[in-house]
């Protein structure tokens, strides 16, 4: 209790002892007037102390104050003037100790009266009602005194609840992290919690008596007045999010409970504030809303960024009319650093990369990183289309110089797509178009800037109303089907197993070719769906085959697209096994290398997981790209198919033999089996099988067909033996007659 309140409640007590000195007729002696005038005087004097918070810089004049009006009391008490002072000070003490609240003014008056009443009970018959309490009257003196004891703890018992009540209260504001305080009409703050003082550094004491612009921003000042007039008015408002300065001028972010504070009659005398410190959570949900924004690797915009920026960049472009370009970045055999140096080295190579690309591009334009190896730059009001290409042009020259990693020099390049933006452009699609564009810089051999024209639009809009009727035929059970390619023995010439191919055949189109389809399905991510039905009919087709002599099984090509996705092969597998009751060998899945590699690490968990299943594994198209014979050795392959592209110069081209026979050699003595696709004629059949190679696929055999068709052969164990014997032996005749 703050020293104003306890000399108010003494105040108020003495005013009331002053009316029972001024109509108690046994008190003698006593300045009537004088004693009116300093209780009157008295009760002003404690109505501004509890009504008026007071500066500590007033309390001594207050205590000045205080002493003058006791000394008035005395000085104009007459023969009682002693008791009175005792009295006095005794009540006014117990009154401070025990009493607090908006009702502290009637309960001191009932306290008098209850010691007047007790006096008046207490006297013996033939005595005065009011005994002449002068200071030689020991008797009456200590009966007051008794009286007033018993009453004040009659009080405190009463008010114990309520005492408890408070205290608990006090205690959840006290320890409340959050800022609780009260002001006045005036807006003069006259509660400030525990809360409040760590929330904005200034101490009740410092508070307290302040206007509550204390803590207000002066950018604020003008809202918060409008919502204390709305709260003044008796409105309650919740969640009122606002900033707060503290002490130190740093400024802290709220969010607010405000009420008014009602008196007896329901007139608003105030408003109490609950604030809680959102600075914390604010600074984590802009963290969280950066990262979904900027990448975090190298701090560019991303991705959602850049296309939220070329959408503003487009309706603003409207107005403007000047050209607006989007150029797409790939970096050229970035895979390749990231498989030879590790992650890390690939991730340091795109931080070394981003400040040439800001250095070449204007400070205007925006660079943002897609994902991977792949950045784009929005380039806005250029003065004309050839900036653009200009711009490119910086780009690829910023990567000429060799960058240093791991102590060793890389050379580097980028394939760039530029596109201009048209009246009719969504952001989604000018990116699009700067893609394909840059998919024509990569295939023309990298290190240079390809403009997409009308006629990468078209293959666009081609590629677009592929997809869109593929994913229609992927719901059309008649739509996909399968055929089927012989695998066979170069050793026996008979049929050892087939390689089961996806085909569409679309309503209106007719066949479509799968170079046109495939490719659009892994782009789209409709790959998934597509491999799952293939395998599926695949599984059911084949079932039959089981029986037939030699016939090992069926192979199944996989995308990396599925096989990188978490269990989503090994899954599907599991399916299909159980449901056609085919056992896991009769299953082979053909995997790309030249695909796999770019998502090595993936793949060689993916891969790991189906070889425990017991099923095939085969790497396709080995022998072109970055083909490596590492792979062999630490992947889990039971089979390698050699590429097409060496089977067809393996008879007319030295190199391409020698190249096939290593393969070959080195294959088998890894134990792996050797399969050569894209056999076409008689004489490739017959040098293969005289490299040793098991297997052979391709046209000279059979064209894929259908699955009746590949019954059929099966059943009359078709042999293709002879021919390639006598094939072989003529080559070998003819490469003895030319020497070695």
């Amino acid at each position: 209790m703050s020293l104003t309140r306890a000399l108010a409640y003494l105040q108020l007590t003495g005013a009331g002892l002053a009316v029972v000195w001024l109509v108690s007729p046994s008190i003698t002696g006593v300045d009537r007037g004088g004693m009116i005038s300093v209780a009157c005087v008295a009760t002003v004097f404690a109505a501004v102390l509890l009504r008026v918070p007071v500066q500590t810089r007033w309390a001594a004049p207050i205590v000045v104050a205080n002493s003058l009006l006791l000394s008035g009391y005395i000085f104009f008490g007459g023969d009682s003037a002693s008791a009175f002072g005792l009295l006095y000070l005794v009540a006014a003490a117990g009154a401070a100790w025990f009493l607090s609240g908006v009702k502290t003014i009637v309960v001191i008056g009932w306290l008098g009266g209850t010691y007047a009443l007790t006096l008046w009970f207490a006297h013996a018959p033939g005595e005065p009602a009011w005994p002449g309490l002068s200071g030689e009257d020991s008797g009456s003196l200590l009966a007051g005194v008794g009286a007033l004891c018993a009453t004040t703890l009659l009080t405190r018992r009463l008010n114990r609840r309520l005492l408890e009540g408070d205290q608990r209260l006090g205690s959840v504001v006290e320890f409340s992290r959050d800022a609780v305080n009260g002001v006045d009409r005036d807006g003069v703050i006259t509660v400030w919690s525990p809360g409040a003082e760590r929330m904005y550094g200034y101490a009740a004491s410092e508070a307290i008596g302040q206007p509550i612009s204390l803590i207000h921003p002066p950018v604020h000042r003008g809202s918060e007045q409008e919502v204390v007039r709305r709260v003044l008015g008796g409105e309650r408002i919740e969640n009122y999010e606002t900033q707060r300065m503290s002490k130190d001028g740093s400024v802290v972010t709220v969010s607010m409970s405000i009420s008014p504070i009602w008196d007896a009659h329901r007139r608003v005398v105030g408003a109490s504030s609950i604030a809680r410190d959102m600075t914390a959570s604010l600074r984590a949900q802009e963290a969280t809303r950066h990262d979904s924004l900027y990448d975090g690797l190298t701090g560019l915009p991303n991705r959602t960024l850049l296309l939220d920026l070329v959408k503003r960049a487009l309706a603003r472009n409207d107005r403007l009319r000047q050209p607006l370009a989007v150029l797409f970045i790939d970096l050229d055999h970035f895979r390749l650093v990231n498989d030879s140096l590790g992650r890390e080295t690939g991730d340091e190579l795109l931080r070394l990369v981003v400040p040439r690309l800001l250095r070449a591009i204007r400070p205007s334009d925006t660079l943002a990183r897609l994902g991977g190896d792949e950045f784009a730059v929005l380039c806005e009001q250029l003065p004309s289309e050839a900036s653009a290409i200009r711009i490119a042009n910086e780009l690829i020259g910023a990567l000429d110089e060799p960058i240093v990693l791991g102590g060793a020099e890389h050379s580097g390049s980028a394939s760039i797509g530029v596109a201009f933006s048209t009246p009719e452009s969504s952001a989604a699609e000018l990116l699009r178009d700067a893609d394909a564009a840059m998919y024509r810089a990569k295939a023309a051999g990298g290190g240079r800037a390809e403009l997409f024209d009308q006629e990468m639009r078209a293959s666009v809009l081609g590629r677009i109303r592929t997809e869109a009727a593929l994913r229609s035929a992927l719901a059309d059970e008649n739509q996909i089907y399968v055929h089927y390619q012989p695998l066979v023995s170069l050793q026996s010439g008979q049929i050892v197993g087939a390689e089961a191919l996806a085909r569409w055949r679309h309503p209106d189109w007719g066949p479509v070719p799968p170079m046109e389809f495939i490719p659009v399905a892994e782009e789209s991510g409709l790959i998934h769906e597509l491999g799952a039905q293939v395998m599926r009919r695949a599984a059911h087709e084949s079932a039959v085959w089981q029986e037939a002599p030699d016939f090992a099984g069926i192979a199944v090509n996989v995308s990396t697209r599925q096989l990188v996705e978490p269990d989503e092969v090994a899954r599907l597998v599991r399916d299909v096994i159980a449901a056609e009751g085919i056992p896991p060998g009769f299953l082979t899945l053909e995997i790309t290398e030249s695909v796999l590699i770019e998502h090595l690490d993936a793949g060689r968990d993916a891969l790991e997981s189906l070889a425990e299943l017991g099923i095939g594994l085969s790497l396709d198209d080995f022998g072109t790209g970055y083909s490596s014979l590492s792979y062999l050795a630490d992947l889990p392959f039971d089979s390698v198919k050699i590429d097409q592209s060496l089977t067809a110069n393996i008879v007319h081209t030295p190199h391409a033999d020698a190249l096939a026979a290593a393969i070959i050699q080195m294959g088998q003595a890894l134990g792996k089996q050797m399969i050569a696709e894209g056999v076409e004629t008689l004489d490739q059949a017959a040098r293969l099988q005289a490299l040793g190679c098991d297997i052979a696929q391709g046209f000279y055999f059979a064209q894929p067909m259908a699955p009746a068709m590949l019954t059929a052969l099966l059943r009359h164990r078709h042999t293709w033996l002879p021919l390639i014997g006598i094939a072989t032996h003529a080559a070998t005749a003819a490469t003895h007659s030319h020497g070695p």
